[in-house]
């Protein structure tokens, strides 16, 4: 995914640490990594900062291991759009803080 920041790739990648903590490295990606709590999912964003007209553009990828749940008798599944979003919204609001 990616979001657009009025701040430059520094202060948007400060605002990361900050509210997220050190970051790691993504396994997968070598990427500046730091771990989300999204719903009861937990999950590592991997992000990449690029300059970008007045401000920067944040790329997000992300690693989650999901479960299936139960949604009436014998039926499982996973709404991942539901996820998605809610992981949008928590790194949109690093972004914009």
């Amino acid at each position: 995914m990616e979001i657009n920041s009025e701040f430059d790739e520094k202060a948007t990648f400060a605002n990361f640490r900050r509210l997220l903590g050190e970051p790691g490295k993504a396994w997968w990606s070598g990427k500046p990594s730091f771990r989300l709590k999204t719903g009861a999912h937990p999950a590592e964003i991997a992000v990449e900062l690029w300059p970008y007209r007045t401000g920067s553009k944040v790329v997000v990828e992300v690693d989650v291991e999901l479960s299936p749940t139960a949604t009436e008798p014998g039926v499982r599944t996973i709404n991942v759009q539901t996820f998605m979003d809610e992981v949008k919204k928590e790194v949109e609001a690093v972004v914009k803080s």
